[in-house]
């Protein structure tokens, strides 16, 4: 079988990514279908794959990106699995942060709005990850 590669943005690989953890790795507070977070994502410089590295609800600072990490806001989903009949928080609506500059002001934490999408990412995503399909 030959291997085919397919080029896609970061911000479209990421979306139904898993996220493994049901609390904010900064402050504790549960994530649900519908937080807003902002997460880490990684990858080794000889790999393919991104993997979650910290998931932060938008209340708490952000995590300081590394060389081979990218930052991306978006919303929390749970997606079913019917072969399974298990259910998996996992990621939607996600955006690239570019500007580290602008930083979400830390407010009391609440359930999230229609305000939420918009607060403390940029839409422009430039990155982008190869994937191969065997």
């Amino acid at each position: 079988m030959t291997s085919k590669h397919v080029t896609a943005a970061l911000t479209q690989v990421a979306i139904g990514l898993p996220i493994e953890t049901n609390a904010c790795s900064a402050c504790g507070q549960p994530l649900r279908e519908g937080t807003p977070v902002t997460v880490q994502l990684t990858r080794a410089e000889s790999h393919l794959v991104w993997t979650i590295d910290t998931v932060r609800c938008r209340v708490c600072p952000r995590p300081s990106p590394t060389a081979s990490s990218q930052l991306l806001a978006g919303t929390l989903c749970v997606s079913s699995h019917a072969h399974t009949q298990t259910h998996e928080l996992c990621l939607r609506d996600c955006e690239l942060i570019t500007d580290q500059s602008c930083q979400t002001p830390h407010e009391p934490h609440r359930s999230s709005g229609p305000d939420d999408a918009e607060q403390g990412s940029n839409t422009g995503s430039s990155t982008s990850t190869r994937i191969n399909h065997d």
